[in-house]
């Protein structure tokens, strides 16, 4: 928004701010919490849940198509600021989608039991 202000202001041509994916990462008593984009959800979304009441890990990826448009996590948020980069990258998800919500360290053991040889 700035920039297109400045851009504006200093004669250096018209420029359409796009809007900011807004996000946030708290930790209240103990209890880290992240969310960003629209982690509701909607008629055109879909959302991939993790839920572990016993570790105290509640996580939401909201897709839409093949693109994570929004998030929430509780408990466990090491892998937020992956999520974000993705969600503001608009990248696709399609092949990672199965694994997607263990978070990318576990995308390399993923991809090892892709390579598997199939029993006969």
């Amino acid at each position: 928004m700035g920039k297109v202000c400045a851009n504006h202001l200093a004669n250096q041509g018209i420029g359409r701010y796009q809007g900011s994916v807004a996000s946030t990462k708290l930790k209240v008593t103990g209890v880290e919490l992240f969310s960003a984009g629209n982690f509701q959800g909607g008629a055109e979304t879909e959302e991939i849940v993790l839920h572990d009441p016993i570790g105290g890990v509640y996580k939401k990826l909201v897709l839409k198509g093949d693109c994570i448009v929004g998030g929430v996590m509780v408990g466990d948020t090491g892998d937020s600021a992956w999520y974000l980069q993705m969600l503001r990258d608009k990248k696709n998800v399609a092949e990672i989608r199965d694994h997607l919500i263990f978070g990318q360290a576990n995308l390399e053991n993923a991809g090892r039991q892709r390579k598997a040889v199939p029993l006969q």
